[in-house]
């Protein structure tokens, strides 16, 4: 699945890749230090996970969550920040979890499991699998068969 890092935290984003370069089902394909840079990276590819701080310069996390739900609702959010007074708000946005910094690396991988079953119920619901994850909508071997979400052509 790919993912975006957003942190206005080096240190902290530094550590989120080097947590997640361990995952072989993750690929981080942007991190960024301002959540407009991110938002605009998530206008150009789809992706399925955005790890997110709340506090940061100008555009805040809750806010920034608020426009990656109006982008596309199937974008999954883990918040990951020293705050935890704006866990009730985080949930609020639809965030998938709420991670305190420093991270600690079990209840990280928590978060990582709930984020893979987040995604296999969607495609068992064949509510819309990314390319990373499940059947591609078309296949073409001499012939055009288009499929629906019950895989018949």
């Amino acid at each position: 699945m790919k993912a975006i890092l957003i942190d206005d935290e080096r240190h902290a984003l530094l550590q989120l890749q080097w947590m997640l370069e361990k995952e072989a089902d993750i690929e981080i394909v942007g991190a960024y230090q301002q959540a407009a840079e991110g938002l605009s990276h998530l206008s150009r590819e789809r992706v399925e996970l955005v790890f997110l701080d709340l506090e940061m310069p100008g555009m805040g996390g809750l806010e920034a969550a608020e426009t990656i739900a109006a982008l596309d609702d199937e974008i999954r959010v883990v918040f990951v920040t020293a705050y935890s007074t704006y866990a009730l708000e985080a949930f609020r946005v639809n965030a998938l979890d709420y991670v305190l910094k420093p991270i600690d690396p079990i209840r990280f991988a928590t978060t990582l499991e709930r984020v893979r079953k987040s995604i296999a119920r969607q495609i068992q619901e064949g509510k819309g699998a990314s390319p990373s994850w499940g059947k591609p909508p078309i296949e073409l071997f001499g012939h055009l068969s288009i499929r629906g979400t019950s895989d018949q052509p």
